[in-house]
């Protein structure tokens, strides 16, 4: 997490390492661990900028390791994100999110000055009408 090092505002960069207690394939906790970390390491007063998150030591998903206890929940986390998964594909993308990701709203991608997509989106290919 970083301020802008290229304008005159006060600098501001940290981060900070972090493991799961087991391994995991769980966006949520995914997502737990990183709103912990970045509670940890915000500093009021600073514009922040940029914040990144890197994932290492990825393993398949037949390797599991799991934790002496909690394999229960793990079981029923893992059924939840199954159906999750499936109604996304069914009714589109971010149909069910998770509520701490926010709302759809809250970010939105910069694409005003995009170049247009026409040799990859049929939906893009320019019409042309006869006169």
């Amino acid at each position: 997490m970083h301020t802008n090092t290229f304008n005159n505002d006060p600098f501001y960069a940290n981060g900070a390492p972090a493991r799961f207690a087991e391994t995991t394939n769980d966006t949520g906790e995914v997502i737990s661990l990183a709103e912990r970390l970045g509670e940890r390491l915000w500093r009021d007063g600073f514009r922040h900028s940029k914040c990144g998150i890197m994932i290492t030591e990825l393993l398949p998903e037949t390797i599991r390791q799991p934790a002496l206890w909690g394999e229960l929940d793990r079981d029923r986390r893992e059924q939840a994100w199954k159906v999750m998964n499936k109604l996304n594909a069914t009714l589109g993308r971010d149909t069910v999110r998770i509520l701490g990701a926010g709302s759809k709203d809250a970010w939105k991608l910069r694409a005003e000055h995009r170049s247009p997509r026409w040799t990859t989106r049929w939906d893009e290919l320019p019409k042309v009408r006869a006169s």
